[in-house]
């Protein structure tokens, strides 16, 4: 029984040993945590806390690639307008539909009803609005110039039609008898409204501005954005405008705003510029990359104002949750409705869907209705609090095998509501076979997980209530793991030229950096600099690059070993640096190899700590100068004859000069005029002035450097 116990008291602390030492902690308790994952029946609020989101229904609708316009008539029926086939819908208060109207055209973006109950569709491209009777005649109303119909109007018993690429708007009487009533710089007008004046005002692309119409038609710029699209305009009772823009931030207009989170708190103030733009601009169709998006709104007295901003929301359409109180904000590419609450301009995330474009809200009395993109689908927003909510984590990767140690979590739990709580695991880093099944629901904050250890850990928090307007909240989850202590790894040696240093920063500029100094007194430090390499005799420089997957701190110890011996000599110990320099007069001539040894025992405790090892390429150490034999000098009246042989044990010739006074040096070639080898023979017939000195001076070179000089007289 002792021996059983002690056979399994050492497998465990094998195990333990084999975690690293330091636990880490995984934390979502932001806004931007919790959007990493995926949400389902759930909000989040601007202090980044998860609630039950109100109650969604998907209604039943066509199918469609896409859904472009929506409208709704005064007994509750439903018109939606489609994409690609450019198909128009009824569809009633029983959720039953029917095709009304089969467009020519590939795309309806807009629906407009008069007062008798007639409707009008816009279609694109080549754009032409058509005419639907209540008992289902279609004809063709008005052919505009524009390309695109974007929106249309009625008012004062005059259809207001918004065009573009030609960027006009355009006034209809009831009878199909239109003109053109202003005809705008910007290449697009995407959206018409009037305020409670009775007021037409506009919202174009191309640059993105707010144009006001008096009643005889005189235009004014209320507002210029500095993004390239005005997508929606809302306004309430006190005549504020609220203003949906998006696309490019355009280089006219030069905004002090800082694009960032959603929830940022931004204000600014923004001057109307009367000179407008007219650049050509493509319109954004559903489905491509989102770019920025911004909510402003305009005061009576023309005072802007930035209430919301995010670097990658389009947002498409607005409309009020709460007149005064409350904006909802329709956006892609995550499929996301926002709320902006107009005072405090603290931003909730309202819904989530799965789709990428929540491309249209539309408000109709106490109704919200809203149309979704890629895939298509038909919602509407109800006013009751869900029941139900999941949040489904992001894949965290603890980047090595891990082991788990506890989950916790900071929530509100009113009386009638509950969270659960589970976790998985696996060691991919899609979830899938593999993976280990969900854990049954944990009971309390601070239990140990349940699941295997492994590299990756997903989380799933379900919200629940039994009560309609109670919610609990969770503000805070954590999770504890432990990596798996892994060896670090050197991942290569490299040997600079023999004799190549390089100079360590100020305060000297000639210490050479590597190079460990007896003396006690002088402390090494690391210095994130350049290095500048430089030229030193009788040294060679050694660094290396070494990883630890756990992050664990390294220290080393490096060995000698020349090619013919078996045991390895150690040059140090607990070395910290990532680059050494030996110095080369402290070893006979050879060739040699370095092998380093990387440990992370400064994070690990005694026994626990791995290590790894690496040795280098062959290097030479050479230190011995050139020698040279039977060297001859005879003089030849204005000429002299000079042979002899030099060799070099370490290294190749690299170079040899002669000087003879008062000349200075001069290079010479070997018999076979290129030194490349470990020994060269000269033979070689040199100039003499009449003031020549009888004394030659001859200098060898090797390859690492090492100067032999011999002298002659003739």
């Amino acid at each position: 029984m002792k021996k059983k116990i002690f056979i399994v008291a050492s497998i465990l602390l094998f195990a333990l040993g084999l975690f690293s030492i330091s636990p880490t902690k995984w934390v979502v308790d932001k806004k931007e945590d919790f959007l990493k994952g995926k949400l389902k029946g759930l909000s989040i609020s601007s202090d980044g806390f998860l609630f039950l989101a109100p109650e969604h229904k998907k209604l039943k609708a066509p199918p469609e690639e896409f859904y472009l316009s929506l409208l709704t008539d005064s007994e509750g029926n439903l018109y939606l307008g489609t994409g690609h086939n450019g198909k128009i819908y009824k569809i009633d208060r029983l959720g039953n539909y029917k095709l009304l109207f089969d467009a020519p055209e590939m795309d309806v973006y807009s629906l407009a009803m008069d007062s008798k109950g007639n409707l009008y569709a816009g279609t694109s491209p080549n754009g032409k609005v058509y005419k639907i009777t209540p008992k289902g005649k279609a004809s063709e109303f008005f052919n505009p110039e524009g390309r695109y119909i974007w929106d249309m109007l009625w008012h004062n018993n005059y259809l207001w039609i918004a065009t573009g690429e030609t960027g006009g708007i355009y006034k209809v009487d009831i009878n199909g008898k239109g003109e053109i009533f202003f005809r705008c710089p910007q290449n697009h007008v995407l959206c018409l409204r009037t305020n409670n004046k009775g007021e037409i005002l506009a919202g174009t692309a191309g640059q993105g501005v707010v144009y006001k119409f008096t009643s005889s038609g005189t235009p004014s710029i209320l507002f210029e954005s500095p993004y390239e699209e005005v997508r929606d305009l809302i306004i309430d009772k006190e005549g504020n405008i609220f203003v949906a823009t998006g696309g490019r931030l355009t280089e006219k207009i030069k905004p002090s705003l800082k694009i960032g989170s959603y929830f940022e708190e931004s204000s600014i103030t923004v001057t109307a510029n009367t000179s407008a733009l007219s650049s050509k601009t493509r319109i954004k169709a559903p489905g491509l990359k989102a770019q920025p998006g911004a909510l402003y709104k305009i005061f009576p007295d023309g005072r802007s104002k930035l209430l919301w901003n995010f670097s990658n929301n389009s947002v498409y359409s607005i409309a009020f949750l709460s007149e005064g109180k409350e904006i909802i904000l329709a956006t892609g590419n995550e499929g996301q409705i926002f709320s902006v609450k107009i005072k405090s301009k603290n931003v909730d995330l309202i819904s989530q869907q799965e789709c990428e474009q929540i491309y249209k809200i539309l408000r109709s009395g106490n109704r919200i209705y809203f149309i979704t993109n890629n895939p298509p689908y038909l919602y509407s927003l109800l006013p009751e609090q869900g029941l139900e909510g999941e949040y489904l984590s992001e894949v965290v990767d603890t980047g090595a095998l891990s082991k788990w140690g506890k989950i916790t979590w900071d929530a509100v739990i009113p009386q009638g509501t509950n969270i659960q709580i589970f976790t998985r695991t696996g060691n991919s880093t899609k979830p899938g076979p593999g993976w280990s099944d969900w854990s049954p629901p944990y009971q309390k904050s601070s239990e140990k997980i349940f699941n295997l250890n492994a590299r990756f850990i997903q989380v799933k928090v379900n919200l629940k209530s039994s009560i309609k307007g109670k919610t609990p909240l969770l503000k805070k989850l954590e999770i504890f793991y432990q990596q798996m202590n892994l060896a670090p790894e050197i991942v290569k040696i490299e040997l600079l030229p023999p004799n190549k240093v390089y100079r360590k920063p100020p305060p000297s500029d000639e210490e050479i950096w590597g190079l460990e100094v007896s003396s006690p007194s002088k402390k090494s430090s690391k210095v994130k600099v350049v290095r500048k390499m430089i030229t030193r005799k009788g040294f060679q420089t050694i660094k290396w690059e070494a990883e630890d997957a756990n992050g664990d701190r390294l220290i080393y110890t490096l060995y000698i070993k020349s090619e013919g011996e078996n045991k390895w000599r150690i040059l140090r110990e607990n070395y910290r640096d990532n680059i050494f320099v030996l110095e080369t007069i402290s070893l006979p001539d050879g060739k040699y190899r370095v092998k380093i040894k990387a440990s992370d025992s400064p994070d690990n405790p005694p026994g626990y700590e791995l290590s790894s090892e690496k040795i280098s390429d062959l290097f030479v150490i050479d230190n011995t100068p050139p020698v040279v034999e039977n060297l001859a000098v005879n003089r030849k009246g204005s000429k002299v004859e000079v042979s002899f042989i030099t060799r070099d044990d370490g290294s190749y010739i690299k170079k040899v000069e002669y000087m003879i006074r008062p000349d200075g040096w001069r290079v010479i070639f070997p018999v076979d005029e290129i030194c490349d080898s470990q020994q060269e023979q000269f033979n070689v017939i040199l100039p003499l002035k009449t003031n020549s000195d009888n004394m030659i001076v001859v200098k060898i070179t090797d390859a690492f450097e090492n100067v032999k000089v011999v002298r002659k007289t003739f």
